[in-house]
């Protein structure tokens, strides 16, 4: 779209507002001495994380195609928790050939709860809505 001197038209604007995302991690090994026929490792790991975002929307421009949606505005708060642990043990069979055996397992729950704003010039609709993930 094109104003009336052919400059292009601004028909959303978005202003991504304040964001602040935090996060820890930690991983914890305990080790054989590795110089031994057999070594192993165990071990486990945590993370969490913590984000929120605040969006705002202005569609004054392309309110007549939004169903007279002139601004939008959308917040969130983002959790993400991870927990692993892991285990690796080493076997050297000869001087050139060694047998190593591990696995890991891991556990992952994010969480998303959000609330929406919605102007038009007639009314203010507001939304809420929590979604969550494991995994």
């Amino acid at each position: 779209m094109q104003e009336g001197n052919g400059a292009p038209s601004t028909i959303l604007t978005i202003n991504w507002g304040p964001s602040n995302f935090e996060s820890i991690s930690q991983e914890l090994r305990l080790a054989s001495p590795s110089d031994d026929t057999f070594s192993w490792v165990i071990g486990g790991f945590i993370f969490h994380e913590r984000g929120e975002v605040d969006k705002f929307y202005n569609l004054t421009d392309a309110s007549f195609a939004l169903g007279g949606i002139e601004a939008f505005d959308q917040f969130y708060v983002q959790t993400t928790d991870t927990y692993a642990a892991f285990a690796q043990a080493e076997l050297e069979i000869t001087d050139r050939l060694n047998l190593t055996v591990g696995g890991r397992i891991n556990h992952e729950s994010a969480i998303w709860n959000t609330a929406a704003l919605a102007r038009t010039a007639m009314a203010i609709i507001c939304c809420r809505d929590r979604f969550s993930i494991s995994i």
